[in-house]
């Protein structure tokens, strides 16, 4: 009987600890996921910017 009340206390450690793996791995490629958004659009700014830059020098000449 003890020995049954103890199996099921680890089998519930055991699916909390996978809970909270999964929740930590989700997090981590959500994150990972909005870094990857937020680089692609600095980069996306950046050349945008740099080619009205090209197209003023031009004009201008």
């Amino acid at each position: 009987m003890r020995i049954a009340r103890l199996q099921k206390k680890i089998g519930w450690y055991e699916w909390q600890q996978q809970v909270i793996t999964s929740m930590a791995q989700s997090l981590s490629l959500y994150f990972d996921l909005i870094y990857a958004a937020e680089n692609l659009r600095v980069r996306q700014s950046a050349v945008s910017d740099e080619g009205k830059g090209v197209s003023k020098g031009v004009s201008s000449c």
